[in-house]
């Protein structure tokens, strides 16, 4: 599958940098606003806290000026002590004039300002005056008698004259100073509304150009993907019906080409599924085939399929060699059932050679009068100095273990002096083992050995157990052979000898009976004589009675062995 490219210009980013190109004016915008808005503020700050104060300072200035020359003039026309106008000009002097100083001290430290500094400058002047007022005036005419001294209120009137045309330049100082702060308050408030019509005229010309831009994008954007769409819905109701059609030639390096990348991918992807699919219903399961992506359900529902598939045709594969197996060496069991060594030789051979492992070997169960041994009975690839003729008592090694068990066992991890399987290269120790019981109608004729360099597979483990099923139904078979072949040999032997007794009684029973005949005629004639004495008489007939039970008995014995026969 195709990477995307970012570094394609897609719609997304076309309509991104229309955004951009959008913010930007919007940023501009809330710059200029903010600057302007900001320098409003700022003014309106400077109106507050520097115009205001200023001006209340002045103004307070302004009417000490004023009650400065009121209240002199009161001092000077009204000798009376204690009035409370007099009063109000020792305030003045003393408290009011150092307030305004120290009103216009803060306004120096908070502000940098020309007319603090002229403010300032017109404060010590007029603090000069009000020392001198305190000097030359209340001091001269501070008692009632001063009043009567022609000099001291000449003085006093003097001075007042030069201390109120003082006062009157400040007066005239300090309203000039409060016009030019007025003024400078009346410009940024100008200023700033001003400022605040040109944001109002820019907010209007950036909506404006926000609409324009807006609707040529969509128009623009309309055209280009309306076409493209159409190509990519045919290709896609093609796909719905289940066709797979031709790839869409959308040439484009936007989102849309994309989609068309993505169409044509999966038309691929779908091409390369019906592909894999034939192949592995031909039975190809090493064909090759490369997922879409990491989430392509189909595709790895394919990969699966072919697993699971390759497992059916692995397990038919063992099956079959399982099958063909048994039936060989049932085969091979069928042509050697007369001779059980010879038996057990042709089919450890089979087996070695069938199965492609190293050496393998058969022991049989044998009973004496008080124990039970295995012997070898065949043996094929072993060292046959070494193990021919070899016994292994029950219990006794792998081989004992497992006939004592009845159970088939699987070694992946021999004793290195266990056994060892030769060639013309040396010896080595195998690397697996299988010792399998000879179980037929429950019971065990022997053991069944295999050994190879190569680790055994569960199925072959299986196969051992099988073929030690057919060995041991083969082995009773013999066995049962060799048994009614001996039984038939004795009972031959015992007919024979049988038949020759038999002859023999007959002989026997038929001299007997000519000699009972022979005696029975000879005591009628001796009877017909009567000439024979009665000693003789009975001795004849205990003769008589002797042979007739020895006849009895030989009668009975010649019934005894028809019925043997």
């Amino acid at each position: 599958m195709k990477v995307k490219k970012w570094s394609k210009f897609t719609i997304g980013k076309r309509i991104a940098l229309g955004f951009v190109f959008v913010l930007l004016l919007i940023s501009a915008t809330n710059l200029y606003t903010y600057f302007t808005v900001n320098d409003g503020v700022n003014k309106l700050n400077t109106i507050t806290s520097s115009v205001e104060p200023t001006k209340e300072v002045l103004n307070k200035f302004q009417l000490l000026l004023y009650k400065t020359k009121l209240y002199t003039n009161y001092w000077i026309a009204n000798p009376q002590d204690n009035l409370p106008t007099k009063l109000k000009l020792r305030t003045l002097v003393g408290e009011e004039s150092g307030d305004l100083r120290r009103d216009i001290e803060t306004l120096q430290r908070e502000l940098k300002d020309p007319i603090i500094d002229s403010l300032a400058e017109y404060g010590i002047a007029f603090e000069r005056v009000t020392i001198a007022i305190q000097d030359q005036i209340i001091a001269n005419l501070d008692e009632f008698e001063d009043y009567n001294d022609i000099i001291k209120t000449d003085e006093a009137s003097f001075f007042r004259t030069q201390a109120f045309q003082e006062i009157d330049n400040l007066d005239t100082k300090v309203e000039y100073l409060i016009w030019k702060t007025n003024e400078d308050s009346a410009e940024m408030k100008s200023s700033m509304l001003d400022s605040f019509s040109k944001l109002g005229l820019l907010i209007i010309y950036l909506t404006v150009a926000v609409l324009l831009i807006a609707g040529v994008v969509s128009y623009l954007s309309t055209i280009n993907i309306t076409r493209k769409i159409d190509l990519l819905k045919v290709a896609i109701d093609k796909l719905g019906t289940g066709e797979i059609p031709r790839k869409v030639n959308i040439k484009s390096q936007d989102e849309i080409g994309e989609m068309g990348e993505s169409v044509n991918d999966l038309i691929d992807g779908l091409h390369n599924y019906a592909v894999f699919a034939q192949e592995i219903g031909a039975g190809n399961f090493s064909a090759e085939f490369d997922k879409l992506g990491q989430e392509d359900i189909i595709g790895e529902s394919l990969l699966d399929m072919r697993v699971s598939l390759l497992n059916i045709a692995n397990q038919d594969k063992k099956r079959t060699w399982d099958s063909n197996g048994q039936s060989k060496i049932s085969s091979v069991l069928r042509n050697e059932s007369e001779n059980l060594d010879q038996l057990s030789y042709a089919v450890i051979r089979s087996i070695v050679e069938y199965m492609n492992i190293n050496q393998g070997g058969i022991y049989i169960a044998e009973e004496t009068s008080d124990e039970v041994n295995l012997r070898m009975t065949g043996c094929y690839a072993y060292d046959r100095e070494k193990l021919v003729n070899k016994n292994i008592m029950p219990g006794e090694g792998i081989v004992g273990q497992c006939f004592l068990e009845g159970k088939p066992i699987h070694v992946s991890e021999i004793p290195e002096n266990y056994i060892k399987i030769g060639s013309g290269l040396g010896e080595a120790v195998p690397t697996a083992l299988i010792a399998a019981p000879l179980l037929y109608d429950e019971e065990n004729y022997g053991v069944i050995e295999l050994a190879s360099f190569n680790n055994f597979e569960d199925h072959e483990v299986e196969f051992a157990t099988k073929i030690g099923e057919i060995i041991a139904a083969s082995i009773a078979s013999v066995r049962n052979t060799e048994m009614t072949r001996k039984l038939l040999t004795e009972s031959k032997e015992l007919t024979n000898s049988l038949q020759a007794q038999e002859e023999e009684l007959r002989q026997n029973q038929e001299e007997m009976m000519a000699t009972q005949e022979e005696a029975e005629r000879q005591y009628q004639e001796a009877l017909k004589r009567a000439d024979l004495s009665e000693e003789l008489a009975n001795e004849q007939l205990a003769k008589i009675g002797k042979l007739q039970d020895e006849l009895a008995k030989v009668n009975d014995l010649y019934e005894r062995l028809k019925n043997k026969k």
